[in-house]
């Protein structure tokens, strides 16, 4: 069995792997995590220079935490992220924090299946929509497998984002996401704003 800290130097290494750059809260956020440990663990790892602690610009929470190797290959900004789109699990580690999330991106995103149907803003399974490092919106999609068809019953672009580049965006990414649900089609039945 691993020592706490061989535990705990496991999980920063793949926190921060997984998530480019992640702050304490981020790093321990479950409760099982031994702070005085962590803590130790933090340090030890900044001194041998593995890690360095990092300041993202207008975000007030300290400390963050990055591989010091791959400080010089972190986008500074939008302009160096990929062209690439990415359709999104809600758990995916990328936006499992919906704090940061919110915090990074000025991105608000929840999963609605546990919210009355009523009270849903974006539906039942929305899945977040990521373009060239940008949250551009979310869909609503619904797999009709006997029919091997992609139903997006709604496409939510965010404030700001062109409807019309949301949906060029958007398409791109469909063909794949369809495969990967075992769909040959796709359609769009909807598209509004947030």
């Amino acid at each position: 069995m691993p020592t706490d800290a061989e535990m705990i130097r496991f999980r920063v290494r793949e926190t921060i792997r997984a998530q480019g750059v992640a702050a304490l809260d981020q790093i321990g956020h479950q409760r099982s995590l031994n702070r005085r440990v962590l803590n130790e663990v933090l340090s030890e790892l900044v001194e041998s220079r593995e890690i360095s602690e990092v300041t993202i610009e207008g975000i007030g929470r300290t400390p963050s935490f990055a591989f010091t190797d791959d400080l010089e290959t972190i986008p500074r900004s939008p302009s160096g992220a990929s062209d690439s789109v990415r359709i999104l699990s809600p758990f995916d580690a990328g936006v499992i924090h919906r704090k940061r999330v919110l915090e990074l991106f000025g991105f608000e995103y929840q999963i609605e299946c546990y919210t009355p149907a009523a009270k849903r803003k974006h539906g039942y399974f929305s899945l977040p929509v990521l373009a060239s490092g940008r949250f551009i919106g979310r869909i609503d999609a619904k797999a009709d497998r006997p029919q091997r068809r992609l139903i997006v019953r709604n496409f939510v672009v965010e404030s700001g984002v062109k409807i019309a580049d949301a949906r060029a965006a958007l398409d791109t990414a469909l063909p794949e996401f369809a495969a990967f649900n075992g769909c040959e089609t796709w359609s769009v039945s909807r598209t509004t704003r947030v």
